[in-house]
């Protein structure tokens, strides 16, 4: 019985808890969402421009992977200040 307990002992009871991406925040891991739009996704990084620029190519791996590609034209790496609203699409009305 000790083999299953000592499995459970080495579980980040924390993170369980706290859930598993306020978990890597608060430890400066990167953590990353995608949001989708009608046509369109967007994924949201938070961490450094190198964990951006890593999830990027993981993106472009998957997309590849189902016989499409990223439009380098319509492919965007932003910085979004907190509370900044973002548009999938290039227009910006003023």
């Amino acid at each position: 019985m000790r083999g299953i307990e000592a499995c459970f002992d080495r579980i980040e009871h924390v993170a369980l808890m706290e859930g598993n991406r306020a978990y890597r925040r608060r430890k400066g891991s990167p953590t990353w969402r995608l949001v989708r739009g009608s046509d369109n996704f967007a994924v949201l990084v938070h961490g450094t421009e190198d964990n951006t620029s890593a999830v990027r190519e993981q993106v472009d791996e998957v997309v590849a992977s189902t016989g499409l590609r990223l439009s380098p034209e319509k492919t965007r790496v932003r910085h979004l200040k907190p509370c900044t609203p973002f548009r999938f699409s290039d227009t910006e009305t003023r």
